[in-house]
């Protein structure tokens, strides 16, 4: 018989509809047997139980060497074999007849060590852990093969087992001689053992005192014992060294007339931020043995052991490829990498998240055998498995209906099946974690772990390229599937399961940005939300393919779920064992179905509370007692808290931290919050938050406090203020706001680099030193990250907020602020807050007059956390602490930074030597950069994702980093540049002249292809990386190829107009002045503008006029058009030689504004189409935001910034940066780089969708600014330079090579 199938997710298996599991039991009437993992009984022959001392399980074979040693050590009453072993059957010996069996251990040696720790024997004993760790460190040390090796050691430990692994370390710890042993101590894992004792242990000692005599090893386990408190004391000190796990039992050992837990999850857990805590759904002797492969509980133990051993090999092979690249070798050069050191090197590169395990775990425990079978048996189900329907099936319910549980079987369903399951289970607000493109990573990881294609593929790209932004949906999104996996042919076995999508931060993107339009056609995807209309809209919007609907929506319905919910009812009423007769269980049953309406949490509620009554009556009341709204479920449990008057206050102030934080918190994290706002600190949170939240709140496995269902929260914000536990956003957010400002300024971010607070020196006679209370800094990162979220939320109207806003500005707790914030090497945090702080000034100016010097003081210090987060972006990342001493100085000398903090006279005289050109003496200027060219003037820019490109009339083209300033490379096109255009990802730069297109690498700056043309061009466009579509003034279209070289040429000229938009649609004689294009994931949209004729709307590949925009009024020519590339905002904008701007409908034709006097030269939308740049012939470049209805109607352009540079030269071209916050323009011989503050923007639309609320006045906008023009520095070069690396002297000192400032040259007065 062929052993079981394994997949690389062990836990997504479970045992088989109906399949039962028999165990063999002992006698388990006496706390005796409740201890012991096997027959405990003097007459237990040796080879049963197994061998004492060190043995030798498993040993690699050649060529394999071992990377590690794993050690099993049992507890009381078990042995070397027996303790692992579900039967006496060899196979179901774990450690010896699974693990060497799995390829991911084939290079793991494997031992397991026996002790006599046998209770039962008539004898005294006078060994205890100290004595058994004595013999389990000498028998590492001498054992040959982990002596002559540099192996790293993993412990097992079950029970007391555990204790025992933590003696060993503290005397390898405390012994020289044993150093060698201590330091290749690697991880721990921890199965059931009572580090704080048990109460069944002091039961034992007293039966055994009376019996056979006392055995130390049993004392040394009772509670309160003196030698676990000296162990868990030592090991606190040296455990940071150590990956921790510790897993815990949920269910009591049964038998006679014992029904209770052994080891509880508090002395089961260490509580060590290192440590991994989760349950297991099993009692305490079946922690460690297992049935089958296929048990839950062996996958998640298997799961967690592999990452400790990848752990060790990733330091192997990621060392392994830092050295190739030392050395010069080419990625071809580089050693073949075997699956698990290649998983290893993805894991790193990836960074995917690794709690999927216990995710999908918490579901298959509620899934009933032989439940959600309805739905694989739905024909949209089973044309969506087989590709004859839609690849994308997206099923909508409400909340709680047991969507996430259909999604289980789901992945069970398609694991056994010839293809490939990746899936990813979505929580609410997890910014850290649960992000769109966390979702994205962790599909592409477990698509490298099924399918050896994806995996070499990856490793490739891994080699190539190891630095990029992870955090990046886009991105990432482009770099792993649409440039690498999706062009394998292996996509089509691939399935994905994303279940809880609307509980997934940014869950939008999916739509806005079309991610799911680019889903290969072999490709299938099955999601779960709530039925949200945002979510409907986007899917319907995803059109057609092949005549089939790209998305299917299965809508659930009560009666769908009705049976999955009977078999859930049924089988836990039959567990718990009451009501007793068969006939009252039934009933029962259709009481509760008909009282749940359809919602799984409400029946699992009421079950848990059917646990503690045992009568009738009180199984009654409990019904009766819970109303049938979920709301009123909530609130009855609610009353337990307001019925303890120690509790509410506590209550109150967790339930609010956890309702309104951005993401959840961890356990320390809460702590630290409750501390900072009621000034108590709580004792053994992961007990005491569930208790006094009367379980309306949960800690998860990785320690984070959350509700135990989203719709808590929404019944928590929606009770009206007499309800004690309710939760007003805006006076929430304001108390939060006000303790993290109060936390941040109270030293906290600068005791992290000092080790203890700053104690300014005093004058005077010296006191005796009084050491400082401890800082508490588990709640900074949160605070540095998210307080200006809070911020943003809070009400304007409290003077004290803003009071302390101003403190914050006014000492150098905000340099520590941006110091902390660049050290996590991502300075999105700084202008996020400048957003936020914007909205919040705003609203404030309805309580303050606007000269308010608060006011005027913080929106300054806006200004100047825009300004330096662009500036010395570059130097910030390098080294965070210059923000202190070198970047003041350097700021102009009226913004709040530099007088404030840029006035010491030592650093002054320190610079007194040097004069700074570039930056403005006084104010700060929106222009980061002015780059001058001699020869030539500037035609066209364009910026893509990587870079932005200057083209001039001499055919020079420029290349700059955007991040740096930096030219990176320069190339020249054979003639004047006329337009340039990025592929996807920048992997090609395409540009054309009159006569002829050539395509660059633009990284390396070589030509790869050139094409000679014959008409002028209008606009270029690419079609992934491998097409080119071109318009020409001859009214043709033109279609290459560019691997081939071939390509396509057609005339829309003769084409048959048959529109009923327009009147007159013919085709003009004379050729057209404008074109654009817009690529869709269905269409390729094509816009031709003439001389006194409208505008026109064609398909582009298929050559089909879709309509006409006409202004009505006749135009005299056209200067640019530009689509909105934001399918949500489907407009096309039209500047007119009369300075007219109109912007269209382009799927209704229909003109929605028309702004005169704009006299725009060349538009660019931005990449999220909320703005829109106009150059004009003046010389300014102005920014209007789209201004949409809830319709999805353009009602205006308002415009929110302009350069007002009216007597410089026409704009020839402008160009967004990707993320909007910038944008260049190209005029007569310069370029120019600007960052406007008021680019930095937060519409309300946020405010109104996010966790919180905003104050009536939140409507209030601030008035447009448009800035006044400044002096910039302009350096004219034969080949231009933004900024040079140098490293020169003063009189006094060195200034740092790395410290090369933007937009500035450092020259020697």
């Amino acid at each position: 018989m062929d052993p079981p199938r394994t997949t690389p997710f062990g836990f997504l298996t479970r045992p088989a509809p109906g399949q039962r599991r028999f165990v063999a039991r002992t006698n388990t009437s006496s706390p005796l047997a409740l201890w012991s993992t096997s027959t405990t009984t003097a007459e237990s022959s040796s080879d049963e139980k197994g061998a004492l001392g060190l043995t030798t399980l498993h040993e690699p074979t050649s060529p394999s060497e071992p990377v590690a040693d794993i050690v099993f050590i049992h507890g009381l009453g078990g042995g070397s074999r027996k303790t692992w072993s579900f039967s006496s059957d060899p196979q179901h010996y774990w450690p010896q007849a699974w693990l060497p069996d799995d390829g991911d251990f084939a290079d793991v040696r494997i031992h397991t060590f026996g002790y006599k720790a046998d209770w039962a024997e008539r004898k005294q004993s006078v060994l205890d852990i100290h004595g058994f760790s004595q013999i389990l460190l000498g028998a590492l040390r001498n054992h040959p093969a982990i002596r002559r090796s540099r192996t790293r050691v993993i412990f097992i430990g079950h029970s007391m087992g555990g204790c025992v692994a933590k003696k060993t370390y503290i005397l390898a710890r405390q012994d020289p001689t044993a150093s060698d042993i201590a330091s290749r101590i690697h991880s721990m894992f921890f199965l059931g053992t009572p580090h704080r004792g048990s109460d069944l242990a002091a039961v034992l000692e007293n039966m055994l005192a009376v019996t056979w005599g006392r055995k130390p090893f049993v004392g040394d386990l009772t509670p309160n014992s003196s030698v676990l408190a000296a162990i868990n004391d030592s090991f606190r000190h040296y455990a940071p060294d150590l990956r921790l796990w510790s897993f815990y039992e949920t269910l009591p050992v049964r038998g006679g007339m014992m029904n209770r837990i052994v080891v509880d999850q508090h002395s089961a857990t260490l509580g060590y931020h290192n440590e991994e805590i989760a349950p297991m759904h099993a009692d305490h002797r079946q922690v460690c043995k297992f049935e089958t492969r296929l048990d839950p509980n062996y996958n998640m133990l298997r799961n967690a052991l592999l990452t400790a051993v990848d752990t060790i090999r990733s330091s192997l092979v990621l060392g392994t490829v830092h050295t190739i690249h030392d050395k010069g070798g080419s990625p071809d050069a580089r050693p073949k990498l075997s699956p698990a050191e290649a998983l290893t090197l993805l894991r790193a590169f990836l960074g995917p998240r690794d709690l999927l395990e216990g995710d999908l775990y918490s579901l298959q425990i509620l899934k009933q055998p032989g439940s959600c079978e309805w739905f694989t048996n739905q024909p949209e189900f089973q044309d969506w498995k087989s590709g004859k329907g839609a690849g994308i099936l997206w099923l909508m319910g409400r909340p709680a209906t047991g969507k996430s549980v259909i999604s289980c079987h789901i992945i069970e369903h398609l694991t056994p099946l010839d293809s490939f399951c990746s899936y990813f289970i979505c929580k609410h607000s997890k910014t850290g974690d649960s992000t769109i493109s966390e979702c994205f990573r962790s599909l592409a990881f477990q698509m490298a772990v099924q399918d050896d294609m994806v995996r070499d593929a990856l490793v490739q790209l891994a080699n190539d390229d190891p630095s990029w932004d992870k955090n990046d949906d886009s991105s990432v999104w482009r770099r792993l599937f649409v440039g690498c996996i999706f062009k394998l042919p292996s996509v089509a076995r691939h399935f994905w399961v994303l279940d809880g999508v609307d509980e997934c931060a940014g869950y939008s993107a999916l739509f806005t940005k079309r991610f799911l339009t680019v889903l290969p056609d072999g490709l299938r995807l099955f999601a779960t939300s709530r039925g949200l209309e945002e979510i409907e809209r986007g899917l319907s919007g995803l059109g057609v393919r092949r005549e089939v609907k790209k998305a299917s929506i299965y809508t659930l319905s009560d009666s769908d779920t009705l049976h999955d919910m009977k078999l859930f009812v049924t089988s836990k009423l039959e567990e718990l064992g009451r009501p007793e007769s068969l006939q009252d269980r039934e009933d029962m049953c259709e009481k509760m179905l008909a009282k749940s309406r359809g919602s799984f949490l409400w029946v699992r509620l009421v079950l848990q509370q059917f646990e503690d009554a045992w009568t009738d009556e009180a199984m009654e009341a409990v019904l009766e007692e819970i109303p049938p709204d979920l709301f009123d479920l909530y609130s009855h449990m609610a009353q337990s808290i307001l019925s303890n008057g120690r509790k509410t206050t506590l209550a109150r102030s967790i339930i609010s931290w956890i309702a309104l934080c951005t993401r959840p918190l961890t356990m320390d994290e809460l702590r630290c919050a409750v501390k900072l706002e009621m000034g108590q600190t709580l004792q053994n949170p992961a007990r005491a938050i569930p208790d006094i939240c009367a379980q309306l709140v949960y800690i998860d496995k990785n320690a984070r406090a959350h509700f135990i269902h989203e719709t808590v929260r929404e019944f928590l914000l929606q009770q009206h203020h007499d309800f004690a536990l309710a939760v007003d956003k805006t006076e929430g957010h304001t108390t939060i706001a006000s303790t993290l400002l109060k936390y941040i300024c109270s030293g906290v971010p600068k005791s992290q680099h000092t080790g203890q607070p700053s104690i300014g020196r005093t004058r005077g006679f010296s006191r005796p030193a009084v050491a400082p209370a401890a800082l508490d800094l588990s709640l900074l990162a949160y605070a540095v990250e998210f307080l200006s979220e809070h911020i943003f939320r809070a009400t304007s109207a409290d003077d004290c907020l803003m009071a302390m806003l101003c403190d914050f500005f006014r000492t150098t707790t905000v340099l520590e602020w941006i110091d902390k914030v660049a050290g996590n090497k991502d300075l999105t945090a700084i202008p996020r807050t400048a957003m936020n702080l914007r909205a919040y000034l705003g609203r404030r100016t309805r309580y303050a007059p606007p000269a308010d010097p608060s006011i005027q003081m913080v929106d300054k210090w806006i200004t100047d956390l825009i300004r330096v987060a662009a500036k010395f972006r570059a130097q910030l990342l390098t080294c965070p602490s210059s923000i202190h001493c070198l970047i003041p100085p350097l700021c102009p000398t009226d913004s709040p930074i530099s007088r404030t903090f840029g006035q010491d006279s030592r650093l002054l005289s320190r610079l007194s030597t040097l004069r700074v050109q570039g930056l403005p003496s006084s104010s700060w200027d929106d222009c980061l950069i002015r780059i001058d060219f001699r020869k030539g003037q500037t035609t066209t820019v364009s910026h893509g994702d990587r870079f932005f490109a200057v083209g001039l009339s001499n055919g020079r083209i420029s290349l700059y980093d955007p991040a740096s300033m930096q030219c990176v490379n320069r190339m020249l096109h054979p003639e004047r540049v006329k337009i340039l255009e990025f592929s996807p990802e920048d992997v090609f730069l395409a540009s054309c002249g009159a006569k002829r297109l050539v395509v660059w690498e633009p990284k390396a700056g070589a030509m790869i292809y050139s094409f000679p043309i014959q008409s002028s061009p209008l606009c270029l466009t690419f079609l992934g990386v491998d097409e080119l579509l071109c318009a020409f003034q001859s009214s043709e279209l033109t279609k290459l190829t560019l691997e081939s070289g071939e390509h396509e040429t057609i005339s829309w000229k003769e084409v048959d107009c048959n529109v009923h938009q327009a009147d007159d649609c013919g085709i003009p004689a004379q050729p057209p002045s404008r074109a654009t294009f817009l690529v869709t994931a269905d269409h390729v949209l094509m816009a031709a503008g003439y001389r006194g004729h409208p505008v026109m709307i064609w398909d582009a590949l298929e050559l089909r006029l879709l309509g006409v925009c006409d202004v009505k009024t006749g135009n005299n020519g056209i200067t640019d058009m530009a689509f909105n590339v934001n399918p949500e905002i489907p407009v096309l904008t039209v500047s007119y030689q009369d300075g007219t701007l109109a912007v269209f409908d382009y799927t209704t034709m229909v003109l929605q504004v028309r702004r005169p006097h704009v006299c725009a030269y060349t538009l660019a939308c931005s990449a999220d189409g909320q703005s829109l740049l106009a150059g004009t012939n003046q010389g300014a470049v102005e920014v209007f935001e789209f201004e949409v209805t809830h319709t999805g109607v353009v009602a205006a352009l308002t415009p929110i910034y302009c350069t007002n540079h009216p007597l410089d030269s026409t704009i020839r071209g402008v160009a967004f940066s990707r993320d909007g916050l910038r944008f260049v323009d190209v005029r007569a011989q310069q370029a120019r780089v600007w960052a406007p503050a008021a680019l930095v923007r937060r519409g309300m639309s946020e405010l109104e969708s996010s966790v919180g609320n905003f104050e009536p006045d939140a409507h209030t906008r601030p008035s447009l600014q448009v800035p006044k023009p400044t002096g910039m520095l302009t350096t004219v070069l034969e080949d231009p330079e933004i900024t040079s690396s140098l490293g020169f002297c003063t009189s006094i000192g060195a200034v740092p090579r790395w410290f090369a400032w933007q937009s500035a040259a450092l020259e020697k007065s």
